[in-house]
């Protein structure tokens, strides 16, 4: 399975660095491995429904990916967008936030 990347670049679909993501945005609970796990599992499954239709970009597995966690645990997607965005302030982490809550929703 590829990936189209946001400069149009195509790449092999990688399973572990879609769990070290999300891992590291459940890292701080318990049982974080095990949630990474199951969470992975869930957005690949997700991802796998929504290429019958659409390409599978970097942008789709970021917003099912924010969109799994959100619903998971507001810490840990917190903790996703942060990292998944150059966060330099509060301020900024407020507007990814509210840009990722958005997106999600849907």
């Amino acid at each position: 399975m590829s990936v189209i990347k946001r400069d149009g670049r195509k790449e092999t679909f990688s399973y572990p660095k879609l769990f070290l993501s999300v891992w590291k945005a459940c890292e701080q609970l318990e049982q974080g491995p095990e949630n990474a796990e199951a969470l992975t599992q869930t957005i690949i499954g997700q991802l796998l429904q929504l290429t019958v239709e659409l390409p599978l970009t970097t942008e789709l597995i970021s917003d099912v990916s924010s969109r799994a966690l959100q619903r998971f645990n507001t810490g840990a997607f917190v903790r996703y967008v942060s990292l998944q965005t150059n966060v330099s302030s509060k301020r900024d982490l407020k507007q990814v936030i509210k840009y990722h809550s958005g997106r999600s929703s849907g």
